[in-house]
């Protein structure tokens, strides 16, 4: 019998636009006290385009909002918006149910019946016991997205106020033209670990016991960002890497650097195509960190400035 989808699983799909930032690594990152610099924003010309390059964090609060005005005057200049994937958040459900699919484990790898007393319990609090029922009968990876998201609610953060979404409604509002750099299942497959079920099950233990950690990492960054202080923003988000250790500079270039390069490329090829004014959005860590996106373009002979 096919299952049927559950009512609070959108949950999970809102973390997909996560920008894939926080939650593979759980190393310190310093509270800084620098002054705010202005929004995570920059502007570039690629051949008759410009093209404004706008940083987001994929959660926010009520009284974030609304964002600095800079972010909607780009916005209200740019014809195309062009997000990490083009997909609304209903689209994206769709997708995600039938991608996890795939990864339904037997009765006996139910994730409830496997995990030490007290993880069940923070996976429980954490989740609540319905979706922990639900999301207990995939393999764990699966189960660990949900739990990283629920840690950026316990930042305070809702992935519900991302600030991809927020752009998003409005450049509908606008009549803008929505686009996308990558598709939704190449997303999901970053998350899958190719790993037996017991060393899969060990790291969403690990990862269950660092959810108040994370929680503070990432109320370190949101915070940088919503006051504008992106050198605070970089510092943090580059404290959770060492990249003198092969897995962790592993780990960046599979969710940044090369995504990046993917992500420059397939802009170019955009904006190229579609002279115009366009507003790039993507998770804050493409604008950061070794081959970020800013990087990378100017390697291809393209100016980017401040906005």
């Amino acid at each position: 019998m096919k299952q049927k989808p559950h009512k609070n699983v959108c949950a999970f799909c809102a973390l997909l636009l996560f920008s894939f930032f926080i939650f593979i690594v759980w190393s310190s990152a310093a509270t800084v006290q620098e002054k705010g610099q202005g929004p995570f924003l920059w502007t570039t010309q690629i051949g008759e385009s410009t093209v404004y390059l706008a940083a987001s964090v994929h959660g926010g609060r009520f009284d974030d909002y609304p964002l600095d005005g800079r972010y909607l005057e780009a916005l209200e200049k740019a014809q195309n918006i062009i997000f990490e994937v083009a997909e609304d958040r209903a689209a994206i459900k769709g997708i995600m149910l039938e991608f996890i699919g795939d990864y339904r484990v037997s009765e006996d790898q139910n994730l409830l019946k496997r995990l030490s007393p007290s993880s069940k319990q923070i996976f429980q609090e954490l989740l609540g016991e319905e979706d922990a029922s639900f999301f207990s009968g995939y393999q764990p990876w699966v189960a660990r997205m949900q739990i990283s998201s629920r840690i950026m609610t316990l930042a305070g953060y809702e992935p519900e106020r991302a600030v991809d979404f927020y752009i998003r409604s409005l450049a509908v509002q606008k009549g803008k033209t929505v686009m996308g750099l990558e598709e939704v299942v190449s997303q999901f497959k970053l998350f899958v670990l190719e790993l037996p079920y017991e060393k899969q099950l060990a790291i969403v233990e690990q990862l269950i016991h660092s959810v108040t950690y994370g929680a503070k990492v990432q109320e370190e960054l949101f915070s940088s960002y919503f006051r504008n202080d992106r050198q605070g923003f970089e510092k943090q988000f580059l404290a959770m890497y060492d990249f003198s250790n092969p897995a962790s500079k592993a780990g960046y270039d599979r969710l940044f650097a090369l995504r990046n390069q993917g992500m420059v490329d397939k802009l170019e090829k955009i904006v190229l195509e579609h002279p115009g004014i366009h507003m790039v959005v993507v998770g804050g860590g493409h604008f950061f960190g070794p081959d970020n996106i800013r990087e990378l373009l100017e390697k291809k002979g393209y100016e980017v400035k401040v906005y």
